[in-house]
């Protein structure tokens, strides 16, 4: 009848059948619960076995002016031994700037120029978010193709 069940077990009034993996159909492989009784503490325990294995909303960095999605957390990097830098512009601005590998929210534009970056080894352009076009940061580029977004921290916010 479950020809991929192993062994089965009771714990109280439920019935746990142990699967092989990949090949009940259920959600969570490896553990199928039969509560003939509907008994409550077990279906919380399978609700929770569900949880665990649905795959949570990955994290977003948004735009603060339009919430515009820009980056995710998993996109951060390091450059020059950190991932933030606090930097000043030939004009007396300071930015917290965060270097981060991709940035699909933004839009660059601007021609490249090495004229006053904060990276010696990088020429530059303007990085806007794409949806309210709001200056958030720089797309730093290498003549090697190497390439990073410097975003100004306070111009992003999370969820």
């Amino acid at each position: 009848m479950y020809p991929s069940i192993g062994k089965s077990d009771v714990i109280g009034d439920c019935l746990i059948l142990s699967c092989f993996p990949g090949t009940s159909g259920f959600t969570h492989p490896g553990l199928l619960l039969l509560d003939p009784l509907g008994n409550e503490k077990y279906l919380k325990l399978l609700e929770e076995l569900e949880d665990e294995q649905t795959p949570k909303p990955e994290e977003a960095l948004l735009c603060v002016n339009c919430q515009h999605k820009i980056t995710t957390p998993q996109e951060k990097t390091v450059i020059n031994s950190s991932h933030s830098h606090l930097l000043t512009n030939p004009y007396g601005m300071k930015f917290n700037v965060g270097c981060f590998n991709n940035a699909d929210g933004c839009m660059v534009f601007g021609e490249l120029t090495s004229a006053y970056s904060w990276f010696p080894e990088y020429y530059w352009q303007y990085a806007h978010c794409r949806n309210c076009h709001i200056h958030l940061g720089w797309l730093f580029s290498s003549p090697s193709q190497q390439r990073f977004f410097g975003l100004i921290l306070d111009k992003l916010s999370s969820p």
